[in-house]
């Protein structure tokens, strides 16, 4: 009974290796990954950047396994892995279309701006760090932001099977065993 905890939280942890290859500028694409786990800092406040980013992993990982635990537990079907796969490709599909001019707006970004006229630098700009910089973190998260949302909509799928089954008791659970 552990095939939504395996495929939910591999799907989760193979998004956060991508994020860890391709983190973004200033490592907001890893950030962003992992928004889900940063719910406790917006109450309390931040600690500083390590031990809020660590703590955003540890979270959104507890998070997405009692989700996926939960799914476990109600023995919901595995057509919830066909709601995964639709939200992320939903997800990353969008992220992508809204992303048409964002070569251009990426090249009059001030930090690009700054480090082609810095002479020290001598930086040149390429798509290559366009890709490896912007696109490619983002689309990561998109997929992962994907990921949060069905296992949402899973989740309380999840839900509401358990209280249907708690309040519905199959006619089966009625009887008696030693009845005629």
């Amino acid at each position: 009974m552990y095939k939504h905890r395996l495929v939910f939280v591999s799907v989760w942890l193979l998004g956060v290796m991508a994020l860890l290859i391709y983190p973004g500028h200033e490592c907001r694409g890893f950030g962003m990954g992992l928004i889900i786990g940063y719910w406790p800092f917006t109450i309390f406040g931040q600690c500083g950047d390590s031990i809020t980013l660590l703590s955003m992993l540890i979270l959104s990982a507890v998070e997405v396994g009692i989700c996926a635990w939960i799914m476990d537990k109600a023995n919901i079907t595995k057509r919830v892995w066909l709601v995964l796969l639709f939200a992320i490709i939903a997800c990353v599909a969008i992220t992508h279309n809204l992303n048409t001019d964002a070569l251009d707006s990426y090249k009059q970004n001030a930090c690009v701006q700054a480090a082609q006229s810095s002479p020290e630098l001598k930086y040149t700009f390429t798509r290559t760090d366009f890709h490896d910089l912007y696109l490619i973190p983002k689309m990561i998260v998109a997929g992962i932001t994907g990921l949060y949302l069905a296992t949402a909509v899973s989740f309380f799928w999840a839900i509401a099977t358990l209280v249907w089954r708690k309040t519905h008791p199959t006619p089966r659970a009625l009887t008696t065993p030693h009845s005629p």
